[in-house]
C-alpha cells in the first residue's frame, strides 16, 4: 500500500509505536539531563545544558512486534489463553516481553530519518520471538505451554537523537512518545551479543488457529 503526497509522489507508510508528541524543548532537555546520571545535575539550569547541544534529529528505529497467544494447560479445565507481546530490536537483537500491546499508528516518516534494520525478514525475526517465548517457558515448572504466533510486524519507534558536549561528546536517545531516555536500548546497538541465538533455546511457534 502506498500513499500519495501533495506533490504527487508516492511513499510507503510505516507503522510507528505510538505517536510522537509535539517537541517540548524543556522536557527533551530534562530527559537528556536524566540520561547523564549524577553528572547531569551539573546543569541545574536548562539554559546552560541547551547551550551544550550541538545537534538533534528525529529518527525512526526499527523494532519487530510479535503478538503471541500462549496456551497453558490446567486440567481438567480448558487451557488458559494468555496474550503476549514480544519485541525484538531489529538492529541489536535485544528482546523481551512487553507488559502491554502498544498503540500503533501508520503514516509516513517525512519528519525524520528511518534507521535500516539488521534483522530485516520475518523469518529471521520469528527466531528471536521464539527465543523470547523460551524465556517465558522458564516460568512454568511442569508442562511447558504452547505458543501461537498471531502476527509479526516491523514497526518503528520515534526517537530524538541529541548530541551534546557535556563536556565530552555524548549522544543521547530519547523516546519521542514518552520523552524518556532509552539509554539501555541504545547501548545494545554497540554490541553483537543479542544477535547470537542458541538453537536449543527456541520455543516452538505455531500459527494461530481460528
Amino acid at each position: 500500500m502506498t500513499m500519495e503526497r501533495s506533490d504527487g509522489t508516492t511513499v510507503t507508510p510505516i507503522g510507528t509505536i505510538g505517536t510522537a508528541s509535539a517537541l517540548d524543548p524543556d522536557l527533551l532537555l530534562r530527559a537528556v539531563r536524566k540520561s547523564l546520571g549524577v553528572r547531569g545535575w551539573r546543569w541545574h539550569r536548562l539554559s546552560e545544558l541547551r547551550e551544550s547541544v550541538t545537534d538533534q534529529e528525529l529518527i525512526y528505529h526499527p523494532l519487530w512486534l510479535g503478538k503471541v497467544l500462549t496456551l497453558a494447560d490446567r486440567p481438567p479445565f480448558p487451557p488458559k489463553r494468555i496474550p503476549n507481546a514480544a519485541f525484538v530490536d531489529a538492529v541489536s537483537g535485544y528482546r523481551g516481553v512487553l507488559e502491554r500491546i502498544p498503540e500503533v499508528s501508520h503514516g509516513t516518516n517525512d519528519d525524520g530519518r528511518q534507521v535500516k534494520p539488521v534483522i530485516n525478514t520475518e523469518q529471521q525475526a520469528k527466531r528471536y520471538v521464539q527465543a523470547v517465548m523460551h524465556t517465558v517457558n522458564r516460568g512454568y515448572v511442569l508442562k511447558k505451554p504452547q505458543h501461537q504466533l498471531a502476527s509479526l510486524e516491523l514497526l518503528y519507534m520515534p526517537l530524538w537523537k541529541v548530541t551534546a558536549e557535556v563536556p565530552e561528546r555524548r549522544v543521547v536517545h530519547v523516546n519521542a512518545v514518552t520523552v524518556e531516555p532509552e539509554t539501555y536500548m541504545a547501548r545494545q546497538w554497540q554490541s553483537a551479543d543479542w544477535l547470537s541465538l542458541d538453537t536449543d533455546a527456541l520455543a516452538p511457534l505455531s500459527p494461530t488457529t481460528r
